[in-house]
């Protein structure tokens, strides 16, 4: 009951489009728990108290909405000053707001949506801190139906490597008059209208646009995106391979060309839209597991005994994030932008601008608790 009142306390939040305002103590559990709920706002279209107009925006002017997160659990005060609480009662602050989630799953009020824009992008390499974008594509879906299409070359600051010259066809004289990347995003976004993104793998694809956001217009880009890579391994576990390419073969989905962005966007929008009338009911609990390896470091770090549902958080959430999303041996985490003392691990966790920061932030958390 009492997930259920701080969720509709969320989703009234998203009705008014109120920004949400966070105050957690400095545990790790709370800290860990933090995160999911802001992880959780996103989903429900909550703005954020900095950008959050589509990828780009300042947000409104409205009061915010007040989550409180510490040993007693997740409240948010109502008008009459009595909280709206999920308490803890043994288990993890991570887990209790964990359940939030959950409660949210079970309402339907996280469920994959049906209007949004697929994506893809080409780049010069696979790190976005030093390649960039060479190609733009995208397909707009609105009610599952396709309903226009973008799609751009971007100018690089340098020759097209060669590596990528064989892979994807896209050599120096196609891109020597192609826009700059900061008219290139700044089209692409306009296109997209605030729409939630797809994209296969979307975490590498989301982490240039950020990354070039944040290099040409000096914005910052705050959008998630549906990841069709989980959805695929979760559906399909035993498939022999989750690669774009291998998905569409098995879900009998049309390959028009391969490593251009345009034609992958929409092999990607067809894909997500495969996954989705497949896993319908089922991929809610997936929402649930996207949060597991959070609840896990979160319990880990709270210092409870590890047993019952704490136990099956901590065993649940590890598998999931060294095995489901690769963590293991995260190439990302050298390459993370540290705050500067006295800042520290809470802040990297709660700074969810990105999946790749987010995960490198664990390994950073993880490494504490190790050595605690």
């Amino acid at each position: 009951p009492g997930a259920g009142r701080v969720l509709d306390a969320l989703m009234g939040a998203a009705t008014d489009g109120r920004p949400l305002d966070i105050a957690a103590d400095d545990s790790g559990d709370a800290v860990a728990a933090a995160a999911i709920i802001l992880s959780l706002a996103s989903r429900l279209g909550i703005p954020a108290a900095g950008p959050s107009d589509g990828l780009f925006g300042a947000a409104p002017p409205i009061d915010p909405l007040r989550v409180e997160i510490g040993p007693r659990g997740v409240a948010i005060p109502d008008i009459s000053g009595a909280p709206l609480l999920v308490p803890r009662r043994g288990l993890s602050i991570s887990g209790t707001a964990l359940a939030v989630v959950a409660a949210a799953a079970r309402a339907g009020a996280i469920d994959y949506p049906s209007d949004f824009v697929a994506f893809d992008l080409e780049t010069t390499g696979r790190d976005p801190w030093a390649d960039e974008i060479l190609e733009i594509g995208a397909v707009k879906y609105i009610g599952r139906t396709e309903a226009g299409t973008h799609s751009t070359f971007v100018r690089p600051s340098g020759p097209v490597p060669e590596e990528i010259v064989g892979m994807t066809g896209i050599d120096d004289g196609m891109v020597r008059d192609a826009p700059p990347p900061s008219e290139a995003v700044r089209g692409f976004m306009e296109f997209c209208g605030g729409l939630p993104l797809v994209a296969h793998n979307a975490p590498f694809d989301v982490a240039f646009l950020r990354r070039q956001a944040a290099l040409r217009l000096g914005t910052r880009a705050g959008t998630a995106a549906e990841d069709t890579l989980p959805l695929s391994r979760w559906l399909y576990p035993e498939a022999p391979g989750h690669r774009l390419g291998d998905m569409a073969r098995l879900l009998g989905v049309p390959i028009e060309s391969w490593h251009r962005a345009a034609h992958d966007a929409r092999t990607a929008g067809r894909i997500y839209l495969a996954l989705t009338d497949r896993g319908a009911g089922e991929l809610r609990a997936l929402r649930v597991l996207e949060c597991l390896d959070l609840a896990a470091l979160g319990t880990i770090a709270s210092g409870l005994a590890l047993d019952g549902e704490n136990e099956i958080l901590v065993k649940r959430g590890m598998k999931a994030m060294t095995m489901g999303f690769r963590l293991a041996g995260c190439s990302r985490a050298p390459r993370m932008e540290r705050p500067p003392p006295p800042r520290g691990v809470a802040e990297m966790l709660l700074s969810l601008d990105d999946r790749l920061k987010r995960r490198a932030a664990l390994h950073a958390l993880a490494g504490v608790v190790t050595r605690s």
